[in-house]
């Protein structure tokens, strides 16, 4: 593919499915699920547990085979977001389903590159031609673990709406054509594909050039940017500034809810708490999941999790979840306490712990993260912040460290000297030496 000199001519140096998993996940620790369409097993899985040459071989046996997929991320035995174990890349699916009299993919990568490069945006490691259309990889130089799925997810949908792709190919539990297999859809074309950038990008690398595209991840980056910067300026001293994102707050709050109902496991979630957890399980995936998808995941986690609910029970539940994630997705508003909020629904950590107090017994506690009450909360502040330094305050408004400080601080001051000239001698703030000489001799 040639475009002004950028890309070479089209030379498909992954041809192979071998060669797709292995530069998608060199390292793989967890279970990439493939799909073979029409076959059986129709869900296969290349495990990091099987041997070197038993995966190889059940790569080989989908050379040339019609529709085989697989996912990118790797999973815990299967494809869910809380099952996901480590992101690999990121990923935009781009498709020309209706195109009559044939698909011009080189045109098609050509446009994508061009968009990419006016946004300023960091180029694909390498393009898959499906027949119908491309996919694009950023392959990662280390895996992310799952905690990482909001921040992903934002670089993900910002990528999709730049290259105009399809929302489907946000979802962290996709499954996309592999490399060296036919599409039957487009006349047994086989799959190839051609590197573009050799070199693995790291995920802080991506986001900082990818983000922030829409107006919810704007603020949580500019947020996290301006912590960046006081932290500098305070000479690496963390901020008193709240760390994370809304989005990693309501990923927390999912695990705390999947902690409850694996407390409950035997014996199963007592009776009238099943609709408050599927509720709260439902509103924190709207969170971090497109509302394209929710509706499936959420239909998931019902069945695993609260089998006793039946289908129309479970929608009837969380239609008005689904109803404002999507207006959310469309960019609406609401109005609440005089401002405009994102209509998703929000609860305060003491709302949330008050509605399952009841189903969180005081030795759970110590591993809930999100789910907890504020006394709790406000403890663990404490002691975090007290942990912070290699001292503590000595209760006379000074740390153990600064003693000797304060001493010279007093000396100067009995001297004449001024606040300012000894704040810059001793290397601290000139409020801190008027809080250190105040009313002292």
């Amino acid at each position: 593919m040639a475009q002004n000199g950028r890309i070479s001519q089209a030379i498909p140096l992954l041809s192979s499915p071998a060669d797709h998993q292995s530069v998608i996940a060199p390292q793989q620790r967890g279970d990439m699920i493939a799909w073979c369409k029409g076959r059986k097993p129709e869900w296969p899985k290349i495990a990091a547990s099987d041997a070197h040459k038993a995966a190889q071989d059940k790569l080989a046996r989908w050379v040339d085979q019609p529709d085989i997929f697989i996912t990118p991320n790797e999973f815990h035995g299967w494809r869910l977001i809380r099952l996901l174990s480590r992101i690999n890349s990121l990923y935009v699916d781009i498709d020309m389903h209706n195109a009559d009299g044939g698909v011009d993919m080189m045109k098609m990568a050509a446009t994508a590159i061009d968009a990419l490069e006016r946004a300023h945006a960091p180029l694909p490691n390498f393009i898959v031609y499906t027949g119908r259309g491309i996919h694009l990889y950023w392959t990662l130089y280390e895996a992310l673990p799952a905690q990482a799925l909001p921040r992903w997810q934002a670089c993900q949908r910002a990528l999709v709406k730049l290259l105009n792709g399809d929302k489907q190919s946000a979802d962290a539990t996709r499954v996309l054509r592999m490399i060296g297999t036919k599409n039957s859809k487009a006349n047994d074309w086989i799959v190839t594909a051609e590197i573009v950038v050799p070199q693995r990008y790291t995920f802080e690398e991506l986001a900082e050039d990818i983000l922030p595209f829409n107006r919810a991840e704007i603020r949580d980056i500019s947020a996290a940017r301006s912590r960046r910067r006081s932290q500098k300026k305070n000479n690496g001293r963390r901020s008193k500034q709240a760390t994370g994102t809304i989005f990693q707050r309501w990923h927390h709050v999912y695990e705390d809810l999947h902690r409850i109902l694996d407390h409950h496991w035997f014996g199963g979630v007592p009776e009238g708490y099943r609709n408050t957890l599927l509720f709260h399980l439902s509103n924190s995936l709207s969170w971090f999941t497109r509302h394209e998808a929710l509706e499936s995941e959420i239909s998931a986690v019902a069945r695993t999790q609260i089998p006793t609910l039946s289908n129309r029970e479970v929608q009837t539940y969380t239609s008005p979840i689904v109803q404002r994630a999507a207006a959310a997705a469309d960019g609406q508003w609401i109005e609440y306490d005089g401002r405009q909020v994102d209509p998703r629904y929000r609860y305060r950590r003491q709302t949330l712990y008050d509605a399952l107090a009841p189903l969180i017994p005081t030795e759970l506690l110590p591993e809930m993260r999100a789910i907890i009450p504020d006394h709790l909360a406000h403890e663990r502040k404490l002691a975090r912040d007290k942990a912070r330094y290699a001292d503590s305050y000595t209760g006379s408004g000074v740390k153990q460290q600064n003693i000797d400080k304060r001493a010279q601080a007093l000396k100067m001051r009995s001297q004449g000297l001024p606040l300012a000239h000894i704040a810059k001698s001793l290397g601290v703030t000139h409020t801190t030496i008027r809080r250190w000489t105040k009313n002292r001799k």
